[in-house]
């Protein structure tokens, strides 16, 4: 009620099926803005521009997992599109034609998107695939297995494309699942921290805040913490439920937690008081 503003439409752009893929914003070196990629069903893709005009579009041969990030290969700040369907690997310049090499086969197949991590920002990347098969691949920006990468997979299935933070000088990469079986890894893949296993997860993705600890929800309805000693614990929260999203707030030294009940949504302090509800 104290701000209200006319959205004016800027431009409309119709392709030539329907879209299931939610649109993504890709650095353009060219034209120093960014544009819009997006797939139709028929798996065509598509590079629009700021004004909605039509850049490129490129036929390929499946659906696009996950999302599309911008990957500078060649390191002279041209930047390039890098994404995975379930069997190739792809990287595509501004004009929409292929890199040399690629599209690339996978190790596996996969149903997850890729990966895309840069350690220290200089552009050393590393491209991470989940198989089919339960193991995470590390690749190198031309597609090839990187050597030294020394995960040793697990029985408990990988459903979410790992993520990588770091805390103080200390590297890690998550490597989700819907139980407590999630581990921490290092740069190398090996194991940095593991959990205590045996408390099954609701599925919905894990939160982290900015000490590195882990959050997510069991199928009992409890707010489950692990922190990056290796422990863990659970708490029961009013009106949390296995059917709860959950997400964390943080400015500065604050940190909220917000979770929601069917239609309602509370937000609690780090100590667990309620601030709001609505």
């Amino acid at each position: 009620n104290d701000f209200k503003e006319v959205i004016q439409e800027e431009w409309f752009k119709h392709l030539d099926t329907s879209i299931s893929m939610q649109p993504q914003f890709v650095y353009n070196h060219f034209t120093k803005e960014k544009m819009i990629v997006i797939q139709n069903d028929n798996h065509k893709l598509f590079a629009i521009n700021s004004k909605g005009e039509q850049i490129w579009s490129l036929q390929i041969e499946s659906k696009i997992l996950g999302k599309i990030s911008s990957i500078d290969v060649y390191k002279n700040n041209k930047y390039q599109c890098l994404f995975n369907t379930k069997s190739q690997l792809y990287v595509i310049d501004r004009n929409g034609e292929n890199v040399e090499g690629f599209p690339k086969q996978l190790p596996s197949t996969t149903t997850i998107g890729h990966a895309l991590f840069d350690y220290d920002e200089n552009k050393k990347y590393r491209i991470i695939i989940v198989g089919d098969d339960n193991n995470i691949y590390n690749l190198h920006k031309t597609g090839k297995i990187n050597n030294g990468w020394k995960y040793i997979k697990g029985s408990n299935r990988i459903k979410q494309s790992p993520r990588y933070f770091k805390v103080g000088a200390n590297d890690y990469i998550l490597a989700e699942r819907n139980n407590s079986s999630t581990q921490l890894l290092g740069r190398s893949g090996s194991k940095r921290v593991p959990f205590e296993e045996g408390i099954q997860f609701n599925g919905n993705p894990m939160q982290i805040d900015k000490q590195g600890a882990l959050y997510a929800i069991t199928s009992e309805g409890k707010l489950w913490t692990g922190t990056l000693d290796g422990n863990s614990s659970q708490l029961s929260l009013p009106n949390l439920t296995s059917n709860s999203l959950f997400a964390i707030q943080e400015k500065g030294s604050e940190k909220q937690f917000i979770y929601t009940n069917k239609k309602s949504v509370f937000i609690v302090t780090a100590d667990f008081v309620e601030v709001y509800s609505f």
